[in-house]
């Protein structure tokens, strides 16, 4: 036989090898697009969160834009990417609602409060808070600030939260009320503060350290 014999041309190899040796690359070619698509919406989440966090917002993981562009299943893959960010944290409120935040941007303390805003619970927020502050530093907690980012608690409603959470002698007898000379009021908790120091600090941060300088 000679050498010609070994030679095959393309209409010795049989039709169906050559289809699939074409189709190969053009499904390699379209799973590297659709892995592109969701780096490129990964991106996109991420940058997003981080701007709502620097603002002083969570972001629900139910309301995020997973993109429409991408089926079902990508979709939930790029959820489960998000959560696997190292930057990105997420709360999970009483209501089940799951939160997220980029720690590079606010901090676990600020975003619970946040959260407890947006689950809608004024009193627990405020009762919560001031025990914390009472424990961790300790100190009263000032009754205005709560009017402040990131609680924005209307006043006519913090004045009734007040009233309910000291004249309250259940779930939060402990939150009692301290006031200065200057009458500004401040609250503490009796778990973490007696009374007679929660009082000298609230007249000092009031009158006594502007009269000392």
């Amino acid at each position: 036989m000679t050498a010609e014999g070994h030679r095959h041309s393309d209409a010795d190899i049989p039709h169906s090898d050559i289809q699939e040796e074409a189709q190969e690359p053009e499904a390699d070619k379209e799973a590297e697009a659709r892995e592109a698509l969701l780096a490129e919406h990964l991106d996109r989440l991420v940058d997003e969160i981080r701007r709502k966090s620097q603002q002083g917002e969570l972001t629900k993981l139910s309301e995020v834009d997973l993109g429409e562009d991408l089926e079902e299943e990508e979709q939930e893959e790029l959820k489960k990417r998000l959560l696997e960010v190292e930057e990105i944290k997420s709360l999970t409120g009483g209501s089940g609602t799951v939160y997220l935040y980029s720690e590079a941007q606010m901090v676990e303390r600020y975003a619970r409060t946040v959260m407890a805003r947006e689950e809608n619970d004024p009193k627990q927020l405020v009762a919560d808070t001031v025990r914390e502050e009472s424990k961790l530093y300790p100190r009263p907690t000032a009754i205005k600030i709560f009017t402040l980012p990131p609680f924005r608690i209307p006043p006519e409603i913090l004045e009734t939260i007040v009233e309910e959470l000291v004249a309250d002698e259940d779930e939060y007898a402990d939150i009692q009320l301290s006031v200065a000379s200057n009458d500004a009021r401040y609250l503490y908790s009796t778990r973490y503060m007696q009374k007679q120091h929660a009082d000298s600090l609230t007249e000092w941060y009031e009158v006594g350290q502007y009269e000392s300088q």
